[in-house]
């Protein structure tokens, strides 16, 4: 099974969470803070609750799908992930730091 990360805890990367543990694959979230991971978990869990309030889903699925998601500031568990979505702040620095440190040498950026 592939494994899939996104690296970036904002709003489009827990966007991004939400639709990969939706489809009922494991995700880990990378962050860079405490308060933006807490942010993060309660932004997915909130994209479940505005599905559930549509009819689109049912708290089972939000539960499932819960225990499917890892969110960390610890760039170290991209590793062997197969699959990582870059979501980080826009600006050519921020993104740059993500693929300069250590831990990503394995991400391939296509600017």
């Amino acid at each position: 099974m592939e494994r899939i990360a996104v690296y970036g805890a904002g709003t489009i990367g827990s966007c991004q969470a939400t639709l990969i543990i939706g489809n009922g694959l494991p995700c880990t979230v990378i962050g860079h803070s405490e308060r933006g991971l807490e942010r993060c978990r309660k932004s997915i869990e909130q994209n479940w609750d505005d599905l559930i309030a549509e009819g689109l889903a049912t708290e089972g699925n939000k539960q499932a799908a819960m225990a499917l998601v890892t969110i960390t500031n610890d760039p170290a568990a991209l590793q062997e992930h197969t699959f990582v979505f870059e979501a980080v702040a826009e600006g050519t620095e921020e993104k740059r730091a993500v693929y300069e440190r250590p831990s990503s040498r394995t991400l391939r950026p296509t600017w």
